[in-house]
């Protein structure tokens, strides 16, 4: 299916950070960033998705990506420049689109992404950042499905 709101995405993500850039975490290697990953594993929120573990490998390209290596294991490869919540985030969202959407039915970035995007944000950088990347996400035109 085509990905008819990627760069969309892309620039609500980019202006994100670049306005809310001191209210988020950037990590400096792994082992701070699994520190977040436990966070989110343990939530219970979270919880509802049975994903075990969440693997993170370092990447020295420049796009970032997630993906579902099993059924139970969300994995993403991280280039320097991705290593905040808000991207880690993203990539889980993927992760979870793997889980229970096929990409032959919905597009990478598309509405059932965009949800469960918005609900890790809600869940993981809290209410008032969920309203801003809503924000955000509303004037860039970005399509999503409201979710439970």
């Amino acid at each position: 299916m085509r990905d008819f709101q990627r760069q969309k995405v892309y620039d609500s993500d980019r202006q994100f950070r670049r306005k809310y850039k001191s209210e988020l975490k950037f990590y400096k290697n792994l082992s701070e960033i699994q520190i977040f990953l436990d966070e989110i594993l343990d939530n219970k929120w979270f919880k509802q998705f049975n994903i075990e573990h969440i693997h993170v490998y370092c990447s020295k390209g420049s796009i970032a990506y997630g993906w579902l290596e099993d059924n139970y294991t969300i994995a993403m490869k991280l280039p320097k420049w991705s290593k905040n919540q808000l991207t880690i985030l993203h990539e889980i969202a993927h992760g979870l689109c793997s889980k229970y959407f096929s990409y032959d039915n919905i597009a990478f970035h598309g509405p059932e992404f965009i949800s469960a995007y918005l609900d890790l944000i809600y869940y993981f950088l809290g209410k008032n950042h969920f309203m801003n990347m809503h924000e955000i996400l509303t004037k860039n035109k970005v399509k999503y499905t409201f979710s439970n």
